[in-house]
């Protein structure tokens, strides 16, 4: 900056670096009060950023009750959790079963006798252990432990000092899979050295338990003590068997439901009570809030209040209000939640909840069901969306063009979708079937025995995408050739659902197909069974679908309070067009233009001293000429008077 500069004002005798200095600071008014304006925006800038905390935390504690899984929550009663544990997952039906465990789930072991030494030779020859074959040839006790455990043969071997007699140590055997499928089968053939004798340890044995009580009982047997397939959407945990019944309740998880509500409530009470803080203004010292009138936040404020506020369309008249349902604002003017009766209304009315709360569609079809919705999705009212099916969802299938009636005659490997699995001779169909299905989760593919046809039962292998489309492939190709006996029958050639023939030329199938339908009479977009609206008052809206083709039952969509509210704050939030960011915005476009205008008011200042500091100088140095020129002339003047 200019004007920094010391002029010496020892001619004229005036003070001017302070004379200077003065006028500076008053030139300097017009940036200061630009400075407190930017100081101001600053502030409302800042506010506006703390709000937006505000705003975001209260869409974090609503987002997940827009959901319809939110009010499907499952909670578990067990009376004697250490017989059984359990989980629910929200597809899990409310109710009471009773559990008697009879036995656990335990895993085939098997011990050799003992042997003074792991360096002790088992001899020269092999040993089989569920079909892999190790050989002994020179090996000890611990080194035939490790080879068991390099063959991948489904045992685990660890070699265990019992400290008994002289024979203390004894190979063990466990299978790695429990339950009577995993009984390890072996056979000894050696010679020479001390061949381990196996005896049982433990016998395979399956989880069997009791559903119900008295005569009426299931028996229900299960390979482990992990089971998930017996009671839709609960896991059991069998701990130890008991003669004592245990009751398993599963009931909505209500109390974990109105916890998340108080959550919404209280953010939501932090963001009115900071537009509030705003508003405020002291009549006495004239001192208001830094967003004190702000437009943008009373419209904010506005919206807020009225998304929850208003009657949501579509409910029954009963629920259409969430203060019907205990969440009402109390005598200070904040929201509250009464969580008993909030509580009760859900328990009594689930579906009326659903639907005043969260985002909702139904339709009298068994095969639609609700997937999402979007913030354009307008509620239908109570006539619905039409809805036609005129094309069912269907998945990829291939069928092997020769039949297996034999066993394997040999090693077989199946490349499916990229993923190698391994067939070993002697298999029969339903154990190929087995092993595809074991890696269902990585190939995407499950395996069935069906006609040539792809249909009905036979002996024809047929592999079918688990999942529904027409951007699901199934790639598969085997190493051995289905010319002879005792192949899977997929053959050399690769087969896929657009090119099924194969090797033999009679292999079958088809592609996936998309669900294609009307939505509201406009054509909606399909992928596998999910079907969407891409226009019009439904676009958004997107449905699962697994209803034949001619369906023409219409959904009913609604738009709960707080699926409503979410839009809102997203809106707010997330779009170039909403408060938030045009408030911001604005407030930031003004503190850049404060910068240019206060670089230009420093320049006209910093100018306007320079200007000043020239024409002081030049003073002086007027006034220095003068001052010599009088010198001169006095001088002049005394020589003549002593010259008289």
């Amino acid at each position: 900056m200019a004007g920094t500069s010391s002029i010496s004002g020892v001619i004229s005798g005036l003070d001017t670096s302070g004379i200077l200095s003065q006028l500076r600071e008053v030139e300097m008014s017009s940036v200061y009060r630009l400075q407190a304006q930017q100081k101001t925006l600053n502030e409302r800038l800042s506010n506006w950023q703390t709000f937006n905390t505000k705003l975001l935390s209260l869409k974090t504690a609503i987002s997940s009750l827009t959901l319809t899984s939110a009010y499907n929550e499952r909670s578990v009663s067990v009376s004697d959790e250490t017989v059984i544990s359990a989980t629910a997952t929200s597809s899990a039906l409310e109710g009471n079963v009773t559990f008697t465990v009879v036995s656990l789930a335990q895993a085939h072991q098997i011990t050799s006798q003992g042997y003074g030494s792991e360096e002790t030779l088992v001899g020269d020859g092999a040993i089989t252990i569920n079909g892999q074959e190790i050989t002994t040839d020179g090996l000890s006790l611990a080194e035939l432990r490790d080879a068991i455990n390099a063959a991948d043969a489904g045992v685990r071997a660890m070699v265990m000092n019992t400290g008994l007699g002289e024979t203390p140590y004894q190979l063990i055997l466990t299978s790695q899979t429990t339950g009577a499928d995993g009984e390890i089968s072996y056979t000894v053939n050696t010679t020479g050295g001390t061949p381990p004798t196996f005896t049982t340890l433990a016998a395979a044995q399956d989880a069997h338990i009791q559903i119900g009580s008295g005569e009426s009982a299931l028996d229900v047997y299960r390979s482990s003590n992990h089971i998930d397939d017996i009671w839709t959407g609960v896991t059991l945990d069998l701990k130890q068997a008991s003669p004592s019944p245990v009751t398993i309740s599963i009931a909505t998880n209500t109390a974990g439901i109105s916890e998340k509500v108080t959550e919404f409530v209280d953010a939501y009470n932090e963001v009115m009570k900071f537009v509030d803080e705003q508003q405020k203004f002291d009549v006495d010292t004239e001192i208001s809030g830094p967003l004190f009138g702000d437009s943008n936040l009373l419209s904010i404020q506005d919206r807020l209040y009225r998304a929850i506020s208003n009657p949501v369309e579509g409910t029954d008249p009963q629920f259409s209000l969430l203060s019907q349902v205990g969440i009402r604002r109390n005598m200070e003017g904040e929201l509250a939640i009464d969580q008993a009766a909030f509580e009760e209304a859900l328990k009594a009315n689930p579906d009326d909840i659903l639907k005043l709360l969260a985002s909702h569609a139904e339709s009298a079809s068994a095969g639609v069901t609700f997937a999402y919705a979007t913030a354009e999705t307008q509620p239908s009212g109570t006539d619905g969306y039409s809805l036609e099916i005129t094309q069912a969802a269907s998945r990829a299938w291939v069928t092997a063009g020769v039949s297996q009636v034999d066993v394997l005659a040999a090693d077989e490997t199946l490349t499916l979708n990229g993923i190698d699995i391994l067939l070993t001779a002697g298999m029969t169909q339903q154990a190929i079937i087995d092993a595809i299905n074991a890696m269902s989760s990585q190939t995407g593919v499950l395996a069935s025995a069906t006609g040539p046809d792809g249909a009905g039962s036979g002996n024809h292998l047929t592999l079918t995408r688990t999942g529904y489309g027409s951007t699901l492939e199934i790639n598969v190709v085997s190493d051995t050739s289905n010319s002879g006996a005792g192949t899977s029958g997929i053959g050399s050639i690769l087969v896929t659902q657009a090119s099924p023939a194969g090797e033999s030329g009679a292999g079958v199938g088809a592609p996936g197909a998309d669900v294609a339908g009307l939505i509201d009479g406009i054509e909606a977009e399909g992928s596998g069974l999910r079907l969407t609206a891409t226009s019009g008052d439904a676009q958004g809206l997107s449905l699962i679908v697994t209803a034949d083709v001619g369906v023409k039952e219409p959904v009913v969509f609604t738009r709960g309070a707080f699926s409503l509210l979410n839009d809102e704050l997203i809106t707010m939030l997330e779009t170039s067009g909403g408060s938030y960011r045009i408030a911001t915005d604005s407030i930031q476009n003004q503190i850049e233009a404060l910068d240019d205008d206060i670089a230009h008011a420093e320049s006209l200042v910093d100018a306007k001293m320079e200007r000043l500091e020239r024409q002081f100088a030049a003073m002086e140095g007027a006034l220095a000429k003068l001052q010599s020129q009088s010198s001169y002339l006095q001088s002049q003047l005394a020589q003549l008077s002593n010259n008289d």
